[in-house]
Order: structure tokens, then C-alpha cells, then sequence
């Protein structure tokens, strides 16, 4: 309990100001797991998690990473929760895996929640638009989310069906990092 404590205060006193500095996926991962595997276990999701062992370190913010890790971990667990209300034989399962791919890191997070139509996914990063239910979400996390991996000089993909489930990719090319 102490050591989660402890860590949310780093995780919010980190966000006051832009540290740059060596950041390692790996942290950022294991970071965002601490945050929210304990809730997702409590709520029945299986959280799987894999991080390529050859990951480059970057130049970064490691705890801005990691709010957009739990973020997107946060939006894929509220997706499966929903489904599994309308098909409770369907099993709440959300995947967070590292990997090097093209000369960049990837980070996918993936569920088999509700999923996306086009036009929902067109729109999934501006500000305040959100596909959850009233008083569910403020249509901030994306956008936040989506600025942040921007700011990194990456990006953000996402691939989503209707009913299958989601796909978010943060891609973080290994060369063309910020100064």
C-alpha cells in the first residue's frame, strides 16, 4: 500500500513539469500496471502484459507515458465492462504489450470491449467528445493522451470494430526523438 502511495504522489508531482530525461518503456508499463492492475483484477478483467526485453531507452517524460498507458488501460477496461453487461459469457480480457516494429517502439493495448463505429473513431482524440454514457467520462483522456505520445514525437493509431473490441497503438520512433 505504501509503495502505491508513494507512487502516486511521484506519478502527480512529475506532471507539474516537463521532465525529460532517459525514458524506458518498460518503467512506463510497469508503472501504469501498478496504477490499475489491482482494479482490474477486482472488477474480473484479465490484464495481459508482455514487454520485449530489447527496448531502447528514449528521451522523455516516463510518467507522462505512463498516464497515457493508464488511460488507455482505464478506456479498455470501461469498454470490456460494457460489453460484458449486454454478454456476460463474454470473457473481460484487456492486453498491454511492448515491442520493436519498423525502427520504432509500439505500445498496443488491446480489448474485446464494445468497440467503435467509423465515425466514433474519426473523432476518438478531439476534446470533450467521448462515446461513453453521461456523467461517465469527459472526452479529455484521448486528447490529453493523444497530445502527450505527440509531444514524443510519436503517434497514435487505433483500429476498432463494432462489438469485437479496440486496438489503441502508440507508436514512439526509436530515431526521431525531441530534444
Amino acid at each position: 500500500m505504501h509503495r502505491v502511495i508513494e507512487h502516486l504522489r511521484l506519478f502527480s508531482r512529475e506532471q507539474e513539469a516537463d521532465v525529460r530525461g532517459p525514458l524506458v518503456v518498460a518503467d512506463a508499463v510497469d508503472g501504469a500496471v501498478q496504477m490499475v492492475g489491482a482494479q482490474l483484477r477486482a472488477h474480473g478483467v484479465l490484464l495481459e502484459v508482455g514487454v520485449a526485453a530489447d527496448l531502447p531507452p528514449l528521451t522523455g517524460d516516463t510518467f507522462r507515458l505512463e498516464q497515457v498507458l493508464v488511460n488507455l488501460v482505464n478506456n479498455a477496461r470501461d469498454a470490456v465492462e460494457e460489453r460484458h453487461r449486454d454478454a456476460p459469457e463474454a470473457p473481460m480480457r484487456v492486453q498491454l504489450h511492448a515491442g520493436l516494429e519498423d525502427g520504432a517502439i509500439v505500445v498496443e493495448i488491446e480489448d474485446n470491449g464494445v468497440g467503435m463505429e467509423p465515425e466514433e473513431l474519426e473523432r476518438v482524440f478531439d476534446p470533450f467528445y467521448t462515446t461513453k454514457a453521461p456523467n461517465q467520462g469527459t472526452g479529455l483522456g484521448l486528447a490529453i493522451a493523444h497530445g502527450i505520445v505527440t509531444q514524443l514525437g510519436g503517434r497514435v493509431e487505433t483500429n476498432s470494430i463494432k462489438g469485437e473490441g479496440t486496438c489503441m497503438r502508440v507508436v514512439l520512433p526509436v530515431e526521431a526523438q525531441p530534444a
